[in-house]
C-alpha cells in the first residue's frame, strides 16, 4: 500500500496528512501531539498540500481548497467533500475563518477581487458574496490577510493590495476593516503597522501575534488595542527553532506580557504631538533624506555562509533566504522565475511564489534592523528591462557585494 505523506499549514498549527487510501486520510496535529482517521465520501485523488485549515467549531474542522471551490469538512470520522474539483486558481491566499459553523472567506489573487470580495460558503451554491449596505464605503480587495468573526463582527487585517495594471506589484494594506454581519455598515480604521498571514505567529482566541521588523505586534481583538514588543536576539531564536505548540505559545505570550516596551494603544485614537517636538522630526527626516547615500555607501554588507552581515552587526538567515541572496549577490537581478527555480520543482508556483516573496520580506526586514533603519529597502523590485509584464528583483548599486 502506498503511503504519500504531504503538509498542511495553517496559522495555528501544522497538520501533517497521510493519504492512506482512496478512502481514508490519517491527519496529525503537531499542536496537540494527536492522530485520527477520517474516512472521504469519494475516491477522487487530490493534492492535500493544496487544502488549508480555515477553523473549527463544536468538534467539526473545515478546511478549503487553494485551487477549486471546494471544502472538506471533518465530522465524527468522515470528511465529507462539498464543491467542485475543477481548479480555478481564484482563491489563492484568501483569509478564512469558521463563525456558526459556517465558513466565511475574504480576498484572494482571482475574481473575487473584483466583486465582493467578503463571501460564506453553501453546500449547495458555493461561495455566495456577502454584500455590504449601499451606505458603506466599497470593501478594498486585499489577499494574505486575516480574518476573524467575533459577535456578528467581522474584523479584515492587513494583507496585500494588487496594482490594478499589473497583477504582480503589490503593496501593504494598513488597515482593518470592520464588518457588521448584521447591519452590514463597514468601518475602516488605518493602522501603522504591516499585518498579514506570512507574518502571523499565534492566533489564540481573541489575541493576534505578529512578527515586525525587530518587534511583534499583537492585537488584543476585544478592545481593538496593538501592543508592541522588543524582538531581542533570544526570543527570535526561540520563534525559529521552538515546535509549533501549546509550550511555544505560552512562552511567547509570556513574552509579550513581560516585556512590552509601547503601553497598548486603541487603533482608532489620534495623538498629538507638541510643536517642537514636531519640528524635530521634521529636521532629522530632512538631514537622513539628504545625507543617507554618503552614510550607506561607506557601510558593506557581506554574507557568510548562514549570517547577513552589516557593519559590526550580523544576524541569522534562513535558508531560503540564503538561496535568494546568494543568486541575486552573483547575478545582480532575477525576475519571478529565476528566483523560484532556487526552490524545490516539485512545489506549486502558487507555493514558490510565497517561498519567494516571504524570502525577501524576511531580507529586507532584517537589513533594517541592523542598519538601524537607515535602509528601507535593501532587495527592490521593477519591472523587469527583458520583459515588462513580469517583474525582477535587484539589490541596489550601493549595497551590491
Amino acid at each position: 500500500m502506498l503511503i504519500a505523506i504531504t503538509q498542511m499549514y495553517s496559522k495555528e498549527k501544522t497538520l501533517k496528512i497521510n493519504d492512506v487510501d482512496p478512502l481514508i486520510i490519517e491527519i496529525y496535529d503537531d499542536r496537540e501531539g494527536t492522530e485520527s482517521i477520517y474516512y472521504l465520501n469519494d475516491s477522487l485523488y487530490r493534492d492535500w498540500s493544496t487544502y488549508g485549515y480555515a477553523g473549527a467549531e463544536a468538534g467539526i474542522s473545515f478546511f478549503v481548497s487553494e485551487y477549486a471551490s471546494e471544502v472538506v469538512i471533518l465530522k465524527g470520522d468522515s470528511a465529507i467533500i462539498q464543491g467542485w474539483p475543477e481548479h480555478h486558481f481564484a482563491l489563492q491566499h484568501s483569509a478564512y475563518t469558521v463563525y456558526q459553523e459556517k465558513i466565511f472567506g475574504f480576498g484572494g489573487y482571482g475574481y473575487w477581487t473584483s466583486k465582493n470580495i467578503l463571501r460564506f460558503w453553501n453546500s449547495e451554491k458555493g461561495w455566495i458574496p456577502f454584500l455590504t449596505s449601499s451606505k458603506s464605503p466599497p470593501l478594498t480587495p486585499s489577499h494574505n490577510s486575516i480574518l476573524v468573526i467575533k459577535d456578528s463582527i467581522a474584523l479584515i487585517i492587513g494583507g496585500e493590495t494588487t496594482d490594478k495594471r499589473n497583477p504582480f506589484v503589490r503593496e501593504n494594506l494598513k488597515m482593518i476593516q470592520k464588518v457588521d454581519l448584521r447591519t452590514r455598515m463597514l468601518d475602516q480604521i488605518e493602522i501603522d503597522f504591516v499585518l498579514n498571514q506570512d507574518l502571523l505567529l499565534i492566533q489564540k482566541d481573541s489575541l493576534l501575534i505578529f512578527k515586525g521588523a525587530g518587534e511583534l505586534i499583537s492585537i488584543d481583538l476585544v478592545n481593538m488595542k496593538l501592543n508592541q514588543t522588543l524582538l531581542t536576539e533570544d526570543l527570535d531564536l526561540a520563534i525559529q527553532n521552538l515546535p509549533r505548540d501549546v509550550k511555544y505559545e505560552k512562552y511567547i505570550i509570556g513574552q509579550i506580557n513581560s516585556n512590552s516596551i509601547v503601553g497598548p494603544s486603541n487603533t482608532s485614537q489620534w495623538y498629538f504631538i507638541p510643536t517642537g517636538i514636531l519640528f524635530l522630526i521634521v529636521v532629522l527626516i530632512i538631514y537622513r533624506k539628504f545625507y543617507r547615500p554618503t552614510q550607506l555607501q561607506s557601510r558593506k554588507i557581506s554574507l557568510q555562509v548562514d549570517r547577513i552581515i552589516y557593519g559590526t552587526n550580523s544576524t541569522s538567515l534562513t535558508n531560503d533566504e540564503i538561496e535568494i541572496l546568494d543568486y541575486l549577490m552573483k547575478n545582480g537581478d532575477g525576475n519571478t522565475h529565476e528566483l523560484n527555480s532556487r526552490f524545490s520543482s516539485d512545489l506549486s508556483i502558487s507555493h514558490l511564489n510565497k517561498l519567494r516573496s516571504t524570502a525577501i520580506k524576511g531580507i529586507n526586514a532584517k537589513v533594517k534592523i541592523l542598519s538601524n533603519n537607515e535602509i528601507d529597502e535593501f532587495i527592490c523590485s521593477r519591472k523587469a528591462r527583458k520583459d515588462s509584464r513580469m517583474v525582477e528583483y535587484f539589490i541596489h548599486s550601493n549595497f551590491r557585494m
